[in-house]
C-alpha cells in the first residue's frame, strides 16, 4: 500500500516529486541519454548539411556605412550617461567577417591565430527600461565596427542575449543578415541549447528528467523551425560541457550537483569539467547600478503563477511558467477520448444544422400570445418541422445581415467537404432567446446572445461561454433552424457541469465599449415574475434609451432634457463653440472649456414649430473665469488662476437646448461650510466672490465684490444637493474607519496608489516593488504602507506557500538585505492595483522576441488575482499593449509574425471573466484631468459580480491635441467609452506655465563665458542681476539651488489652483510639509550646458538655432539618424510655457525623444521637481535615488501614473461605492417597513 501523501505532496506534487528524483534516479528509473538509441544516422544528415551551408563566403561591407567611434550616439541613448562605462547596444542584420582573411563570414568561435573580427548591421539603442522603450522611435543607424574583442553569453539565465564587446559599447547580436544566417544559425544553436538546458537545471536543480525532458522537446526551435528533439539534446553533450566550463566556478559547481546535468552525463567520464578563467562569462554590463541591475532580463526570476493562471495560459506563452500550488490534473486517456468523441458529436450536429439551412421550414402556430396576456414559460408556442419552441427557449439562427450582426455573414458551405476542420456552430449560427410571437406578422421578438468568440475574446475565449446584451430584434419564423441549452449560472461553472452542446452565460456584453457586466434580474430575457416579457424587454429599453436621453418635457417650472431636470435658477454647463475665441485671444483659443450660467427663462416653441421639431431655447446669465482676469487684479488681493473660481456677469445669452450639457452648482464661497468637501465632492462645483458687468473684463476697475444674497440658485435642486453632501459625508466617515486595503505588486513610487487614496474610500496597504529606490521613495511618502523590495514572483511564491501552511524561508529586502515581513493573505486585500510591467510595442515592435519573459509578467500580476480575491482591480499600461500579439513566431530571427492580434487584451480580460470578474477598459488622455501633458494610456477596472463596476471619468478639463482615444479590435468594431466634443469639459486645460511658474526661476552659468562676445557677456551679467545663476559641476551630483528644510521657497506665491494643490496637496484633513523641494536638475557636460545656454529664450526653439561649431555629431552629421528624418525639431527643445509637456518619459535628456526638455524661460533643463509637477505629484513627495541619481528620479517620475488621472479615478471608485452604499441603505430600510 502506498504512504499516505503529506500536506506538502498534495499541495505542491510537482515539487515533491523533484525532491524524490535522487532515489528514484539511482533505482534506475530514468534511461541513460547515450542509452536511448535515438538514430544517429539522422543527426549525421544534419549535421553534414549544417557544415554545407555553413561554408565561408566573401563579404563586401557597403561603403556608406557609419564608423564605430567614441563620438557614435545613437537616437535614445545618453551620452551623458555615468551608470555604465559602454552603452549597450542592439545589432541587427549583422555580419562577423575576418578582414585578415579575404573577408570571409565567420563564426566567433573559430579559433585559429591570426583572425581579426569585424562586423556591421543596424544599431539601435538597447534599453533596460522598458518605459525608455516604449517612447523612443529610432530607426537605426547602419554602422560598421572595426574591432570585436570578445563575446560572451549567460548560460545560467533563460533567454539571456549573447554580447560582443569592441572598444567603444556592447552590442546584443539579435538577428543576421541573410547572407550570414547558415552561419550564425550553427554558431548559436549550440549555445541556446546550452542556456536552455543549464539555467532549466539551475531554476529546479531537483528537477525530474522525464519532466526536463518533456520540457525540452515541446520547446520551439526558431532556427529549425521545429521542436526541439531528444537527438538535439544529445549530440549537444559536448557544448553543454564546454557551457559549464565557460561559468563561474560556484555556478558551475552547482550545475554538476543537479540531477538533470547528473542524468545528461550519466557517463562518469562525461562529468569532469575543466574551468578555464579566461573563458569565464563576464560580469553584468550594468551590475553597478542595482535599479536598473534588477530590471536586466538575466537577473529577472521565472514566471510565478497560480494552477488555475497555468491552464488559461497554456499554449499562449512560450515561457516555461512555474506554477505555484498543485498543477493542473493531466487528462487520462479516457477523457482524452471523452472529448474527441464530444468533439465529433459537435461536428455532425453542425453538418445536420448546416444541411437545414436551404431547406423550406414548415412552421406552426401553437397558440396566439397577446402582450396583455399573461405568458406561460413551459408551454409551446411554436413547431418548427418536428421541434416545439416555448417563450423563453434560445433559438438557433443563421447569421445574416439582419440577424444582429455587424460583419458580412459567413459563406455556408454546401457539403461537408467543404467544412473546416476547425469550424464550430457558432461560426455560422447566432442564438437568441424567445421573448415573444407576434401575433399579426409572421416574426418573433428575440434577444440576442453572443458567443464569446464573437466579442473582443475573439480567439482566446471559452468556447461554452455566451454573453447576454442589450440588442433585440424580429426576427422571421422561417429563420429557426433549432434550440440549444444555454443556462444562466452566475460564475463559471466546471467544464463536467454542462452537457456536450450546452452553454452558459454569466454577464452581459456591451459592443459599444467592449465591457462585461452582472447580470441583474431585469437584464434577464425572461425577468422573474413578468407577465409578459415582450413587454418588460431590457433590449427595448436599451433602445429608447438614446432617443428617450435626446428628446425633452416640460415639467413643473422647467424642462427635462439629457435625464435630468432643469430649472429656472438652475446652473448649468453649455457646449462652448469657440465663439469668444477671437475676443479672449489666442491664450483663450486653446484650450476651450464649457460656457456656466444661470437659467433665467425656458422659450418653448409655438406648438405647430414645436410639432415640427422646433427645439426650446433657454436663456441664461453668463458666468465667466476668474482666471481669464486673474492677471488685471491688484497684486495685494492675491489673485490666482483657480479653475473653480467664477465671477457673476450681467451678460445675457440665448442657447439652443441641444447645447446643454448638464447641471452644476455654484455658491458663495463664503457660504460653503467645508470648503475642500465642496470642491472634493464634484468637479462641477464651483464658487463665486465677485461680479462685472460683462464677461469681457478690461479692467479690475469693472469689477466688484458679489454679496451673498445676490447669488442665486433654484431651492430644490440645490437642497438635493446639500443632502447629497451630507451623505457623502457620513460614506466617507464610515470609510475612513474601514477603507480598501489594495496592493500594488509592480508599485513604482506609488503614485497609483497614493493618487487614488485621494478618494477617501481606499489605502495602500501593501506594495512590492524591485527597484531599491523606488522602494524607498514609496516607504519615505507612504509609512502606511508595507513595502517588499522584491520581485513580485517570488513574494506570490512565498505567499501562497505560507497560505498552505508550508514552511518558506523569509525573503529579504533586495536594497538592504533586511527580512521582509509576512506577505497579504486572501482577505487581507479589497483591491489590487497596478501599472504592470509589459514589453515595449511601439518603436521595437518589429524587432521584438516572441519569448520575450517581460510581457509574461501579467500573468503574475493575474495569479495576484486569483490568490487574493479582491473586490476591484485598477489596471495601466501603456497604449502599445494593445498591440502586443500572443503566440508571435520568429519570423526572421528578429520580426515577430503572426499570433493572435491584441491578444494581450483579450486574454487580460478572458482571464479576469473566468474569475467571474466584470471588466471594462478604455485608453485615457492625462490632459483631460488636468495634468498638464499629453499622455495617453491604456486603463482597465474590475469589479467581482457582487459589487457596483466603477466608470471611468469623463474628461473634466478641455484639452487641446485632438485623439479621439477610439480603440479598433479586429473583428472592425471601434470601441469607444468617452465623450470627446471640444467645449464639453468644465475646466481649461493645465498648461506648462501653470504648473509650474511658482517655481524658483535659475540657469545654469556659461561654462565658457570667456570665449563669448562682450555683448553676450553684458546681456548674461544683467540677466544674473535677477535670475540667479549655478555652476554645474561634474563632480556634484545636481545642480541649482539647495532648497531644504527652512530654506524651502519659492519665485512667488502659488498663481494658480494647480500650483497651490501641489504646494499643499494632501488628504482632505491632512497636513504635509515640504522638506525638500528637489528643484535642481541633472549634471550634463560642459559641452551639452553649453548648447542649452545659446538656445534663444523663446517658445520651441531648438537646436537649429545653435551656430555650426556647437552642433553635436547626433544632430548634424548627415549620416545621422537626425539627418534621415529631414532634421526634424525638438533636439535642445525649449517648451512653450503657454502649451503642454510632451508625454513624461524616463530618459529627460536634450537629445533623447522627449528633446522639449529645456525650461520655457530660463537657460536650463526642467528641474526634478518641475518634472514632477508635470505629473501632479505634490512638492512634499521626495524622490529617493542610491547615490542621489537625479536620472534615477527621472525614471520614477516618467514611469509613474499621472496623479491627476489616478484622483480621477479614484472619484469614479468613490462615487461607485457611495451608490452601492446608498442602495443598502434603502434595502435595509425597506426590509424594516416590511
Amino acid at each position: 500500500m502506498a504512504p499516505r501523501p503529506t500536506a506538502f505532496e498534495v499541495s505542491f506534487p510537482g515539487e515533491a516529486a523533484r525532491a524524490r528524483i535522487h532515489d528514484s534516479s539511482e533505482r534506475g528509473g530514468h534511461k541513460r541519454l547515450a542509452e536511448t538509441g535515438v538514430g544517429s544516422l539522422r543527426e549525421d544528415k544534419r549535421l553534414r548539411q549544417e557544415r554545407d551551408i555553413a561554408a565561408p563566403r566573401h563579404y563586401n561591407p557597403p561603403a556608406d556605412l557609419v564608423p564605430e567611434s567614441t563620438d557614435l550616439i545613437l537616437e535614445g541613448e545618453d551620452d551623458e550617461d555615468d551608470e555604465t562605462p559602454k552603452p549597450v547596444r542592439l545589432l541587427l542584420d549583422f555580419v562577423i567577417f575576418d578582414t585578415r582573411h579575404d573577408s570571409v563570414t565567420c563564426r566567433l568561435d573559430a579559433s585559429e591565430a591570426g583572425r581579426k573580427f569585424e562586423a556591421t548591421g543596424l544599431a539601435l539603442a538597447a534599453f533596460v527600461n522598458e518605459q525608455d522603450e516604449d517612447e523612443v522611435d529610432g530607426e537605426g543607424m547602419r554602422i560598421r565596427i572595426s574591432d570585436v574583442r570578445t563575446w560572451t553569453i549567460d548560460y545560467t539565465k533563460p533567454g539571456d542575449p549573447l554580447y560582443i564587446e569592441t572598444p567603444h559599447a556592447f552590442y546584443i547580436l539579435e538577428s543576421p543578415a541573410h547572407i550570414y544566417r547558415a552561419t550564425w544559425d550553427t554558431f548559436i544553436r549550440r549555445h541556446r541549447i546550452s542556456q536552455l538546458v543549464l539555467s532549466s537545471a539551475l531554476s529546479e536543480p531537483r528537477q525530474d528528467p522525464g519532466d526536463f525532458l518533456y520540457y525540452f522537446t515541446t520547446t520551439w526551435d526558431d532556427i529549425s523551425e521545429q521542436y526541439f528533439t531528444e537527438s538535439d539534446l544529445r549530440s549537444s553533450t559536448p557544448a553543454i560541457k564546454d557551457a559549464i566550463s565557460r561559468c563561474k566556478a560556484r555556478d558551475g559547481k552547482r550545475l554538476l550537483g543537479t540531477t538533470v546535468i547528473c542524468w545528461l552525463f550519466a557517463d562518469p567520464s562525461q562529468n569532469q569539467v575543466t574551468y578555464d578563467p579566461t573563458q569565464r562569462q563576464s560580469e553584468s554590463r550594468l551590475s553597478g547600478n542595482p535599479d536598473l541591475a534588477v530590471l536586466q532580463p538575466r537577473n529577472q526570476n521565472p514566471t510565478h503563477v497560480t494552477p488555475l493562471i497555468a491552464s488559461l495560459a497554456a499554449n499562449l506563452f512560450r515561457e516555461r511558467l512555474i506554477v505555484v500550488g498543485p498543477p493542473p490534473p493531466r487528462k487520462d486517456r479516457a477523457e482524452l477520448q471523452q472529448e474527441k468523441e464530444a468533439e465529433k458529436d459537435k461536428r455532425d450536429r453542425l453538418f445536420y444544422l448546416l444541411s437545414r439551412v436551404r431547406q423550406q421550414r414548415r412552421v406552426v402556430r401553437l397558440q396566439k400570445v397577446r402582450a396583455s396576456r399573461q405568458v406561460r414559460m413551459d408551454q409551446p408556442v411554436l413547431r418548427v418541422d418536428d421541434v416545439e419552441y416555448s417563450i423563453g427557449d434560445v433559438l438557433i439562427i443563421p447569421i445574416s445581415d439582419d440577424a444582429g450582426s455587424t460583419n458580412p455573414p459567413p459563406d455556408f458551405p454546401d457539403g461537408p467537404d467543404k467544412v473546416p476542420p476547425d469550424a464550430r456552430i457558432t461560426d455560422y449560427f447566432w442564438f437568441a432567446v424567445l421573448v415573444h410571437l407576434h401575433p399579426d406578422r409572421e416574426k418573433m421578438h428575440v434577444r440576442w446572445l453572443h458567443h464569446s468568440s464573437k466579442t473582443i475574446l475573439g480567439e482566446i475565449s471559452d468556447t461554452r461561454e455566451c454573453f447576454l446584451t442589450d440588442i433585440c430584434d424580429d426576427v422571421p419564423l422561417q429563420m429557426v433552424q433549432g434550440k440549444v441549452n444555454i443556462r444562466y449560472i452566475p460564475t463559471t461553472p466546471r467544464e463536467k457541469d454542462l452537457g456536450v452542446h450546452e452553454y452558459f452565460y454569466k454577464f452581459t456584453y456591451k459592443a459599444g465599449d467592449g465591457s462585461f457586466h452582472t447580470i441583474t434580474p431585469s437584464d434577464l430575457p425572461i425577468p422573474p415574475h413578468s407577465r409578459n416579457p415582450f413587454n418588460d424587454c431590457a433590449g427595448c429599453r436599451a433602445e429608447q434609451l438614446p432617443q428617450e436621453h435626446m428628446e425633452w418635457t416640460k415639467i413643473n417650472c422647467g424642462i427635462h432634457y439629457i435625464g435630468a431636470d432643469f430649472h429656472v435658477h438652475d446652473y448649468v454647463l453649455l457646449r462652448n463653440e469657440g465663439e469668444d475665441e477671437e475676443s479672449r485671444g489666442e491664450k483663450g483659443g486653446k484650450t476651450r472649456p464649457a460656457h456656466v450660467g444661470l437659467i433665467t427663462q425656458i422659450v418653448l416653441p409655438p406648438p405647430a414649430r414645436m410639432r415640427r421639431g422646433q427645439q426650446p431655447a433657454i436663456e441664461v446669465k453668463m458666468l465667466g473665469r476668474i482666471g481669464d482676469i486673474a492677471d488685471k487684479a491688484p497684486p495685494d488681493l492675491g489673485m490666482i488662476k483657480d479653475e473653480r473660481h467664477l465671477y457673476v456677469t450681467d451678460e445675457y445669452r440665448n442657447f439652443p437646448l441641444s447645447y446643454l450639457l448638464g447641471r452644476c452648482l455654484v455658491e458663495h464661497k463664503r457660504r460653503i461650510p467645508d470648503f475642500d468637501l465642496w470642491i472634493a465632492s464634484s468637479p462641477k462645483h464651483f464658487f463665486v466672490q465677485y461680479a462685472a458687468p460683462r464677461l469681457a473684463v478690461q479692467s479690475w476697475a469693472d469689477v466688484r465684490q458679489l454679496r451673498q444674497a445676490e447669488v442665486d440658485a433654484c431651492p430644490p435642486c440645490y437642497d438635493a444637493e446639500m443632502r447629497r453632501m451630507k451623505e457623502l459625508s457620513d460614506f466617507l466617515g464610515d470609510m475612513e474607519e474601514k477603507p480598501l486595503r489594495v496592493l500594488d505588486p509592480f508599485a513604482g513610487v506609488g503614485a497609483f496608489g497614493m493618487g487614488l487614496e485621494e478618494s477617501g474610500v481606499v489605502r495602500m496597504t501593501y506594495a512590492i516593488e524591485i527597484s531599491p529606490s523606488a522602494a524607498k521613495t514609496l516607504r519615505r511618502n507612504s509609512s502606511h504602507t508595507t513595502v517588499y523590495n522584491q520581485c513580485s514572483n517570488k513574494v506570490l511564491q512565498w505567499a501562497v506557500k505560507r497560505h498552505a501552511g508550508i514552511h518558506v524561508d523569509r525573503l529579504h529586502s533586495i536594497g538592504d538585505s533586511q527580512p521582509l515581513p509576512n506577505p497579504p493573505m486572501p482577505g487581507e486585500i479589497d483591491m489590487i492595483v497596478a501599472g504592470f510591467p509589459c514589453q515595449p510595442h511601439s518603436r521595437l515592435n518589429m524587432f521584438q522576441r516572441a519569448d520575450d519573459r517581460k510581457s509574461n509578467l501579467i500573468l503574475n500580476l493575474l495569479s495576484w488575482v486569483d490568490f487574493l480575491r479582491p473586490r476591484f482591480c485598477y489596471f495601466e499600461n501603456v497604449r502599445g499593449f494593445l498591440s502586443f500579439n500572443l503566440m508571435t513566431y520568429q519570423h526572421s530571427r528578429y520580426t515577430v509574425k503572426g499570433g493572435i492580434e491584441m491578444g494581450g487584451l483579450k486574454f487580460l480580460v478572458r482571464v479576469l471573466l473566468a474569475m467571474n470578474y466584470q471588466v471594462r477598459f478604455t485608453l485615457l488622455q492625462a490632459g483631460h484631468y488636468g495634468s498638464p501633458q499629453t499622455r495617453v494610456r491604456f486603463f482597465l477596472v474590475a469589479a467581482s459580480n457582487d459589487q457596483h463596476l466603477p466608470s471611468f471619468p469623463q474628461p473634466t478639463h478641455d484639452f487641446p491635441p485632438p485623439d479621439n482615444l477610439d480603440i479598433k479590435t479586429p473583428n472592425g468594431d471601434v470601441l469607444h467609452w468617452l465623450r470627446m466634443t471640444r467645449g464639453t469639459a468644465p475646466h481649461p486645460a493645465v498648461t506648462v506655465q501653470d504648473a509650474i511658474s511658482d517655481l524658483l526661476r535659475f540657469d545654469w552659468r556659461h561654462p565658457t563665458l570667456d570665449g563669448e562676445p562682450p555683448n553676450v557677456r553684458r546681456q548674461l551679467a544683467e540677466r544674473a542681476r535677477t535670475i540667479p545663476q549655478f555652476n554645474v559641476d561634474l563632480l556634484s551630483q545636481h545642480a541649482g539651488p539647495e532648497l531644504r528644510g527652512s530654506n524651502v521657497k519659492y519665485e512667488c506665491g502659488p498663481k494658480t489652483g494647480y500650483q497651490l494643490w501641489c504646494r499643499g496637496g494632501a488628504r482632505q484633513g491632512e497636513e504635509r510639509a515640504v522638506k525638500d523641494l528637489q528643484h535642481f536638475t541633472r549634471v550634463l557636460k560642459p559641452a551639452t550646458v553649453q548648447r542649452v545656454v545659446k538656445i534663444p529664450l523663446r517658445p520651441r526653439a531648438d537646436y537649429r538655432s545653435l551656430p555650426r561649431n556647437l552642433q553635436e555629431w547626433l544632430a548634424d552629421n548627415p549620416y545621422s539618424a537626425n539627418a534621415r528624418q529631414g532634421f526634424k525639431p525638438g533636439l535642445y527643445g525649449r517648451i512653450d510655457g503657454e502649451s503642454f509637456f510632451s508625454t513624461t518619459v524616463t530618459n529627460m535628456e536634450p537629445t533623447a525623444k522627449q528633446r522639449w526638455v529645456l525650461h520655457p524661460d530660463c537657460k536650463r533643463t526642467v528641474t526634478v521637481r518641475e518634472l514632477a509637477r508635470s505629473q501632479g505629484f505634490p512638492d512634499w513627495f521626495m524622490f529617493y535615488a542610491l547615490q542621489d541619481s537625479v536620472k534615477t528620479m527621472h525614471r520614477q517620475i516618467g514611469n509613474a501614473v499621472p496623479w491627476p488621472v489616478s484622483m480621477a479615478l479614484g472619484r469614479e471608485l468613490r462615487d461607485s461605492l457611495f451608490q452601492h452604499w446608498k442602495d443598502q441603505k434603502n434595502e435595509t430600510a425597506l426590509n424594516e417597513d416590511d
